[in-house]
């Protein structure tokens, strides 16, 4: 499960990249990429499945990790102190 996150997260951090860059194949201009759409569903479905007791915090800036598990206990490793960052993202 670890892996597919990590995964996942390489990925939705790479369409980041491209949206930035102004060089995502996968996005037509103004329209919201389905492929992106398809990783955050999976994000969604893997954390859900697992029954992890955590939100989920997808960001645009690719400066930054792009994906976040926010948990109730308030359990941080990021710098700015809003989650759990995903490795890779």
């Amino acid at each position: 499960m670890a892996q597919k996150l990590m995964r996942y997260g390489a990925t939705y951090h790479r369409l980041q990249e491209e949206h930035c860059n102004g060089t995502c194949r996968f996005c037509k201009v103004d329209v919201v990429c389905e492929k992106e759409i398809r990783i955050e569903l999976h994000i969604m479905d893997l954390i859900g499945n697992a029954e992890i007791p955590a939100s989920i915090k997808f960001g645009g800036d690719p400066r930054g990790c792009t994906v976040k598990l926010v948990f109730l206990s308030g359990r941080t490793n990021d710098f700015g102190a809003e989650g759990v960052i995903v490795p890779g993202a």
